[in-house]
């Protein structure tokens, strides 16, 4: 992604020096007394990460994840966030400017080319493995003196996140989800390690939401490939997959065989924008919170891409070939209006200009 932002900040005639590495606080000061830059960005490193900062220097921030930071602790001068929900996340006293930024796409790479149509749907990305009997066992909590395992919380945990409950809406962190202790009469341990941390707020909800999401599709049409990993381990999806894509232009291709491409999420995803691009129409799911607007940054559903709503759906109609054209037509154009790299790089400049100034 650095040789994107890169790129994207020369087109409108910055000098940019850096790389795709995160360096430690002495190299990355030595690099800011060197160039002088106007801001220093870093992606999914703030400010308060990094010890004695040097003084009188902006520090921009790009979140793509938080892990199992808390983003109460996190500050920089201006923080970008992958989403809408994850505004809310952040207090004011975090950053002198805080607004969600999605990524964007290179129509350099991500290009109309003449294929053919080999698939109804396509799906790009990863699924955590199925559940094993030791991850299964792990204790997450006590009730009444007596150990809760990780087993005994899942089937509620998945209602409840997939039901998009507003106790979990935005959420990936426990101190998040005491409303599900209380319910279920426990308090998770607090000695859990990082992993089964991560497996309760960000795992568990991206297995289930992606297996109940190819499943409604299945219900479509099983003209489907998958491209990721891990998806040879699901015997009701195993026989869609067809591998690991690894270079973008193998991706620019695999979309554009597809009639359709899947997201599973109401966000403007890396692959939203790409599949965009190269004139392959897109599914997002129905938005979960009223300010989680894609209209925001131009996208209208029916008009530039297609909705499904997991909690309604019984299964989605194919549309027509026409209709297929002209949302592919409009998304195109809009991307290549609003949604390219250089398009953020001046979102950023005048973002830290208005602070400067």
């Amino acid at each position: 992604m650095y040789h994107s932002i890169k790129k994207g900040f020369e087109e409108i005639g910055c000098i940019v020096e850096g790389g795709p590495v995160v360096l430690n606080s002495k190299d990355l000061s030595k690099h800011i007394f060197e160039f002088v830059p106007d801001f220093v960005l870093e992606i999914n490193r703030t400010k308060s990460e990094i010890d004695n900062f040097p003084d009188n220097f902006i520090h921009v921030s790009w979140l793509f994840d938080l892990w199992d930071k808390n983003p109460k602790n996190l500050s920089s001068d201006i923080i970008y966030t992958f989403g809408y929900s994850w505004l809310s996340k952040f207090s004011d006293e975090c950053a002198k400017y805080i607004a969600c930024l999605p990524p964007a796409t290179d129509i350099a790479i991500f290009k109309k080319i003449k294929i053919k149509k080999k698939y109804d749907f396509s799906f790009f990305g990863h699924i955590p493995n199925p559940w094993n009997e030791i991850e299964l066992n792990r204790i997450v909590g006590y009730r009444n003196s007596l150990p809760i395992y990780f087993k005994d919380i899942l089937d509620d945990m998945e209602s409840a996140l997939l039901s998009f409950d507003n106790q979990f809406l935005s959420k990936n962190n426990l101190f998040c989800y005491k409303s599900f202790q209380k319910k279920h009469n426990f308090e998770f341990s607090p000695k859990l390690s990082n992993s089964l941390k991560y497996d309760i707020t960000t795992r568990i909800f991206r297995q289930r939401n992606r297996l109940n999401f190819l499943n409604l599709i299945k219900k479509t049409s099983t003209s489907i490939s998958i491209f990721g990993t891990n998806w040879e381990s699901y015997k009701d999806l195993k026989m869609f997959y067809k591998g690991y894509i690894s270079s973008p232009k193998n991706l620019n291709k695999a979309m554009q065989e597809a009639k359709i491409v899947l997201h599973d999420n109401h966000n403007l995803h890396f692959r939203v924008l790409d599949a965009m691009a190269c004139g392959v129409p897109v599914t997002l799911t129905a938005k979960k919170k009223v300010n989680d607007d894609l209209k925001t940054f131009g996208l209208y559903k029916d008009i530039h891409y297609l909705e499904v709503d997991l909690l309604k759906s019984k299964k989605i109609v194919m549309p027509s070939n026409e209709k297929l054209r002209i949302l592919s037509n409009n998304a195109s154009q809009l991307v290549i209006k609003k949604h390219l790299w250089k398009h953020r790089a001046q979102t950023m400049l005048d973002d830290v200009s208005k602070l400067s100034s």
